[in-house]
């Protein structure tokens, strides 16, 4: 979800309008971007990916469940607005991080979020590890 391909508000838009028209099937799966082929494209900084993914899926799940939000982030900012439509499903639909990279994991974990891991071509043993990476950092979660 990194700028300037993505923004929030249209993130939060366009899912919730897949789950209205799936009636609550909707699953969100999202990811910083980390090819050189989609950063470059968009003359994205591959070393700011990982905030802006960050900052951005705070402000897709506070669209989603404040009638009214606003936003002045480092990446992204938004008058209080109210946002519609709302997903279907409440508070909002599960949400899945991708990831490949250890830190991906951890943050992934750290978040509470569903995890997509990319495994291709990496050894059962190393799928275990950053699986395990991920299930730590879930169990900090209060």
């Amino acid at each position: 979800m990194p700028q300037p391909y993505n923004h929030p508000v249209r993130t939060a838009e366009s899912v919730a309008v897949l789950d209205l028209i799936s009636n609550g099937r909707v699953d969100f799966g999202t990811g910083r971007s980390s090819t050189r082929a989609e950063l470059e494209g968009f003359d994205v900084d591959p070393s700011k990916t990982r905030a802006m993914w960050r900052e951005a899926i705070g402000h897709v799940v506070g669209i989603w469940t404040n009638e009214e939000y606003e936003f002045s982030g480092e990446f992204w900012k938004m008058p209080r607005r109210n946002v519609h439509p709302k997903p279907l499903q409440k508070p909002h639909p599960p949400i899945w991080g991708a990831t490949s990279s250890e830190d991906g994991h951890r943050e992934v974990g750290r978040l509470g979020l569903g995890l997509c891991s990319f495994a291709v071509g990496v050894s059962p043993d190393e799928v275990k590890k950053k699986v395990d990476i991920y299930r730590e950092a879930l169990a900090t979660l209060h």
